[in-house]
């Protein structure tokens, strides 16, 4: 067992408004707005045992699911590829 642990210094309800303030502020042309009524969850996967041999790759990475609750009206405004990119670069720098 390691003495050494990663877990999300903040809660799912922090961390969603933490990726509200990262879209406002440096994605100003997408419609977060869409996010408004959603709900954040993050689901812990476990150690990943992936190591791509990229640098920086760990053989002890965690893997995680960033997972958006929302109204069945908003899913197609969600799921537009730009919007799916633009979700994934900021969950990709706040937890990377």
């Amino acid at each position: 067992m390691s003495d050494y642990t990663y877990c999300l210094p903040v809660s799912e309800e922090k961390f969603f408004q933490v990726m509200i303030s990262e879209l406002k502020r440096k994605h100003s042309d997408m419609s977060w707005e869409i996010l408004r009524t959603a709900t954040l969850s993050i689901e812990d996967l476990g150690t990943s045992y992936y190591v791509d041999g990229a640098r920086g790759s760990r053989w002890d990475a965690k893997g995680i699911n960033i997972k958006f609750a929302l109204p069945s009206a908003a899913i197609e405004e969600l799921d537009k590829p730009q919007i799916k990119s633009t979700l994934f670069d900021v969950c990709q720098s706040l937890i990377p």
